[in-house]
C-alpha cells in the first residue's frame, strides 16, 4: 500500500502489476502484459512503494522496473537496458 491508500500488488501469473482502492477490489486497474519490453513483464514476484515511486521485481527478465504511476510514467529498469 503506498501513501495514496491504494493497494498495489504483482499478478504473477498473468504478467501485470495491479492496483485497487480497497479489499473488494474498486476501481481495478492493471500495467503489463507478457514480454520484455516497456510496460511487459515476465512473471513480477514482488513490488514496494518507496518515495513515490513503485519498485518491481522482474523475475524473468532479471530486472528492477521503477515507475511513477500505473501508466508506466517514469519507466526505468536496473540494469538499464
Amino acid at each position: 500500500m503506498m501513501a495514496d491508500g491504494k493497494i498495489y500488488v504483482t499478478d504473477y501469473g498473468n504478467h501485470r502489476l495491479v492496483r485497487m482502492d480497497d479489499i473488494r477490489g474498486t476501481n481495478w486497474i492493471s500495467l503489463g502484459t507478457k514480454g520484455e519490453g516497456r510496460s511487459q513483464f515476465n512473471f513480477p514476484v514482488g513490488l514496494v512503494a518507496w518515495a513515490g515511486m513503485i519498485f518491481v521485481a522482474d523475475e524473468y527478465n532479471n530486472r528492477i522496473v521503477r515507475i511513477q504511476d500505473m501508466n508506466g510514467a517514469n519507466w526505468a529498469t536496473f540494469p538499464q537496458e
